[in-house]
């Protein structure tokens, strides 16, 4: 296994190749295996307390069970999470999506909340912009673009898709867009309204 060594040699960190976890001087892995010379602030008895039973010693099970995710194949448990945050079953990812996420704007900067409060549909966006606002067509696709890049969550390739454009062109109409809001009051009133009707 490769680790990283804090130490630094005229400036230089380096970077050492240990044969096993026990021998790396920056972790606590070694004092799980023997509480022996144990720091007094490390507390080992909750991480243990999992591999107590099965008549052998927890700190045995322990180094198997590490051992085993080192140098045996395994699946990651993280594979199966939701939005990339929540791990567990639909039930419970349904609970936490009822208590936490909805009603919750979406953001781009917070793409797991747009998943989790599930897809936007660009057609209904368009539809709903072109209806409260009653935009000429290629206002209404201004609008449209710069709502879902901004708000939705949704990639920028589909967005391109919907108005066979460029996922750059996409980002860019999206930020021109931006700019003239800043400048017109009135349609920046507007566009709000529009939010507010799609809970953006």
């Amino acid at each position: 296994m490769t680790c990283f060594d804090a130490s630094a040699v005229d400036g230089v960190y380096l970077t050492l190749t240990i044969e096993v976890p026990e021998k790396y001087k920056w972790s606590s892995y070694r004092f799980y295996l023997s509480r022996k010379n144990k720091p007094e602030w490390l507390s080992t008895d909750f991480i243990l307390d999992y591999f107590e039973g099965d008549g052998s010693i927890p700190e045995k099970r322990y180094q198997d069970f590490v051992n085993a995710k080192l140098y045996g194949e395994y699946e990651s448990p993280l594979k199966e999470t939701t939005a990339s945050t929540i791990l567990g079953a639909e039930d419970f990812i349904g609970t936490i999506r009822k208590k936490y996420v909805d009603g919750k704007r979406s953001d781009r900067d917070l793409p797991a909340i747009a998943e989790l409060a599930g897809s936007i549909d660009i057609k209904h966006v368009y539809k709903e912009v072109h209806k409260l606002s009653n935009y000429k067509s290629s206002l209404s696709k201004k609008v449209t673009i710069y709502l879902c890049h901004r708000y939705s969550g949704m990639k920028l390739k589909d967005i391109g898709k919907y108005f066979n454009i460029a996922e750059s062109a996409v980002s860019e109409a999206s930020s021109r867009f931006g700019i003239f809001l800043t400048r017109n009051k009135a349609v920046r009133k507007e566009v709000e309204t529009v939010k507010k009707k799609l809970n953006l």
